[in-house]
């Protein structure tokens, strides 16, 4: 959080500065954000292949505790509301939360009486959002017995999806000629997404505020 406000700070007393620096912003805090998160979802996807091979009580708690560190990583995330995130809706696929109406336990049980579970290439980013991310994932990996087929089916397409999300939010970030970083960094007249710097200043604003605002209405 103390990254946030510091960044924050920095971008609304800017009008000091000669420039913003959207270079170090990304350099410093947003990409070494969706490389932790990268990092942590592939330890995640391990540990549920594992779990799902070698079927004990310690596994399944290391698979637990790799949730756990993985969803932590995306809740530092959460706050980036702009950019690849948002490219193929990854930013609701992630987590489906809150879940007020009990969306997800009607989507596990409806999926578990499909036999499409039982086939091979089971392709789970044709599924219901509430089914793709850590809420689901959650639901499944807390019980008190081994994982059955069908849940290490779910299991582990949930973490190879988590997994495939955060890698392409990097990539997109990073790689080629026509990465994201190209068009964050430089804003100017040519810049296909963002024209100016007071432009790019405000959609980093309405990022912090609106993830900030979002807290705040769970809390009270």
């Amino acid at each position: 959080m103390h990254k946030i406000i510091f960044y924050t700070t920095l971008i609304l007393f800017s009008s000091q500065l000669q420039a913003y620096d959207f270079q170090g912003i990304a350099e410093m805090h947003i990409l070494p954000v969706y490389q932790k998160l990268a990092k942590q979802t592939v330890e995640l996807d391990v540990a549920a292949n594992i779990s799902c091979v070698e079927k004990n009580r310690a596994n399944l708690e290391i698979l637990q505790h790799k949730s756990r560190d993985a969803f932590l990583a995306w809740q530092g995330a959460q706050h980036i509301r702009f950019g690849p995130v948002q490219f193929f809706s990854r930013e609701h696929r992630f987590a489906f939360w809150p879940d007020k109406r009990g969306v997800i336990d009607k989507q596990l049980n409806k999926l578990f009486q499909d036999p499409v579970l039982n086939k091979k290439g089971f392709d789970l980013t044709q599924k219901s959002i509430a089914l793709q991310g850590f809420s689901a994932l959650e639901h499944l990996i807390y019980v008190d017995s081994n994982l059955d087929y069908k849940q290490c089916v779910l299991i582990r397409a949930i973490t190879r999806n988590l997994r495939n999300m955060s890698e392409g939010i990097l990539n997109d970030w990073v790689a080629g000629n026509d990465s994201y970083l190209k068009y964050f960094s430089k804003p100017n007249s040519k810049n296909l997404i963002y024209k100016t710097e007071s432009e790019l200043a405000s959609e980093l604003l309405n990022s912090f505020y609106t993830e900030l605002e979002f807290i705040i209405k769970q809390i009270f």
